[in-house]
């Protein structure tokens, strides 16, 4: 399948803490980051069989292997959406990173777009074949404050956050509108940008200017690019939202746009999420 566009994928934290996987399998585990025992026991009595007829219901790929808790937190993740009217992704595959070149080995998940399958996400099994381990990355993730939410679930939801962000701004630019052209004329200034160009410019833009500001809000891995930037605001919002049971948002978190403390930082992750480029660049300089 012919790439368009792709997002970069959440980082495991295992490469910047030296933890192997082994270790932490082994290691004691909390019940923070939203996980409590409850949860682990749903978790642990999935039936894989009745999370693909969820998604088969909803005109959704998967292919989640053998794999209960990728299963289980993506049924989780979707119903959430649900709950708050967002978009899902048309397709989900766990799999092992490492035998798949396009995909960063290093990486929790990744969400790419397709030309013939536009939201497409995968979840690493390397890494996300274990509850304890989920709940202890999100717990160093926190403490090393990388990420802006330490739940149990925010790789699932970042990874779903992207596909909003992509259906957004395709539904406001247009989906490869002019594709067979690009392909043959890449940088024609005479064509209007289309979702492809805003995806594109978001992921290359360069955030150091606002990155402390970022970074104080929503963790370093935010200052990636604009694209993860949203990635994590939307995390954040919808986790701290959430019930203890991880079933709904108590409220809704996109009521009023805020999804930090600082006006400016709102303002960026608004011109971000809507693709306004101009603006988004007088933010930021």
């Amino acid at each position: 399948m012919q790439i368009q566009s792709n997002c970069c994928s959440t980082y495991s934290i295992y490469n910047r803490c030296s933890l192997g996987k082994q270790s932490a399998k082994q290691a004691e585990v909390s019940f923070g980051g939203g996980l409590n025992a409850e949860i682990r026991k749903k978790i642990q009595n999935t039936d894989i069989k009745d999370v693909v007829s969820f998604f088969n219901a909803r005109n959704i790929e998967t292919d989640f292997g053998d794999n209960k808790v990728i299963a289980a937190c993506c049924q989780m993740t979707a119903k959430i959406f649900e709950d708050l009217n967002l978009p899902l992704p048309s397709k989900i595959i766990a799999c092992d990173f490492s035998k798949y070149p396009k995909l960063k080995n290093t990486s929790l998940g990744s969400c790419k777009f397709y030309n013939d399958s536009p939201r497409t996400v995968f979840f690493n099994t390397y890494y996300l074949d274990d509850i304890g381990s989920i709940n202890l990355l999100k717990t160093i993730e926190g403490i090393n404050h990388t990420k802006s939410s330490d739940h149990f679930l925010s790789t699932f939801i970042h990874e779903f956050s992207h596909c909003c962000h992509h259906d957004n701004i395709c539904k406001k630019f247009g989906y490869g509108k002019f594709y067979h052209l690009l392909k043959e004329y890449p940088r024609a200034k005479f064509f209007q940008p289309d979702a492809i160009d805003i995806l594109e410019e978001l992921g290359k833009m360069d955030t150091k200017k606002v990155s402390k500001l970022i970074s104080s809000q929503l963790g370093t891995y935010a200052t990636t690019n604009f694209l993860e930037l949203v990635a994590e605001a939307h995390t954040k919002v919808i986790t701290k939202a959430l019930n203890s049971s991880a079933t709904k948002c108590n409220y809704n978190p996109f009521l009023k746009n805020q999804f930090t403390n600082n006006k400016k930082l709102n303002s960026i992750i608004s011109a971000s999420f809507n693709g306004d480029l101009e603006r988004l660049r007088s933010l930021v300089s």
